[in-house]
């Protein structure tokens, strides 16, 4: 019988307090405390506190791009670069530069574009 869905978090850090609905993600996230980095790649040698990243690190090896935009087909190696990819179809814009505005799809992309202008700016003082 499966187990009912429960927003219960009985599960803490004691370093940080975070707390985690199950114990699995609690020892997970342990390794950010203590270095521990049990995954490492065959073939480069970096090691990952998770297999998860250390799965998809491997992909910068294989070039497996396993996620495809359903709108213009374009293929990425990790989920997370294609759901940001999606927002550019949806005009999802919803990081903004604190300096002029300007609005883009993605926080490293909003934050390249603050560092742009700032080193323009000390460069006219």
């Amino acid at each position: 019988m499966e187990k009912p869905f429960s927003c219960e978090t009985p599960f803490s850090c004691q370093t940080c307090g975070k707390k985690f609905t199950q114990l699995g993600a609690l020892k997970a996230h342990t390794r950010c405390h203590t270095g521990e980095r049990p995954f490492s790649c065959q073939t480069c040698g970096k090691s990952f506190t998770q297999v998860g990243a250390l799965n998809a690190h491997k992909r910068t090896h294989t070039g497996e791009t396993p996620f495809s935009c359903q709108t213009c087909g374009k293929c990425f190696s990790q989920l997370g670069h294609l759901n940001v990819h999606r927002r550019v179809h949806k005009e999802e814009r919803l990081f903004s530069c604190g300096i002029c505005g300007q609005s883009f799809t993605a926080g490293h992309w909003a934050f390249a574009h603050q560092k742009n202008l700032s080193s323009i700016k000390d460069d006219k003082n």
